[in-house]
């Protein structure tokens, strides 16, 4: 197996770690973009990812998305960090924003139910950390290695390029073969 064929690997293994088991928790933007969480909810401090056609799970960026419906979410260091809901006012047709980030943050008791699959996951990812690393040191080793083999043949005297090296005149090269000839001739 080649370089290549190992890194695509790796990635094949390393994206299918990352897939959440529960497709349920798949929020749309109001642009068509899919937002996965391991919340049932998007709450505070739930993590966020983009998802995209393939399933592949990348952080969510920095920023505010409007979902399709009509709660804004802001996202930091791909956490939900404030939620927004624009609720429209019967009476008077004005539009009233209620902002989220100061609610209490529910936190899950003590006693609450362990994500399995999201433990075995994290537990096949680190093992292939584990074994990964190894092989990214041999390389960074190897590549020292060749380096230093570079710069000391880098360091050696320029010796004179072979093609450009004298091996005689055509009338000279012409002279030796008819010497080796006449010698081949005689002995017959």
């Amino acid at each position: 197996m080649n370089r290549q064929e190992l890194i695509a690997m790796m990635k094949d293994k390393m994206k299918s770690l990352l897939k959440f088991a529960d497709t349920s928790n798949v929020f749309v933007t109001k642009d068509g973009q899919k937002i996965a969480s391991s919340a049932p909810e998007l709450s505070i401090d739930s993590e966020v990812f983009l998802l995209d056609g393939d399933g592949n799970q990348t952080p969510l960026e920095d920023g505010d998305y409007e979902m399709e419906d009509g709660t804004t979410i802001t996202v930091t260091n791909g956490v939900v960090s404030a939620i927004s809901t624009v609720e429209n006012n019967q009476d008077n047709g004005d539009e009233v924003t209620t902002a989220m980030e100061d609610l209490p943050v529910e936190t899950p008791p003590q006693d609450a139910p362990v994500d399995k699959e999201l433990i075995k996951r994290i537990d096949a990812l680190e093992k292939l950390m584990d074994d990964i690393l190894p092989m990214v040191q041999k390389i960074m080793d190897s590549n020292v290695k060749m380096s230093n083999q570079i710069m000391e043949f880098a360091k050696q005297p320029e010796s004179e390029p072979y093609n450009k090296k004298k091996i005689g005149t055509p009338n000279a090269i012409q002279a030796e073969v008819d010497s080796i000839m006449q010698i081949v001739n005689n002995r017959k």
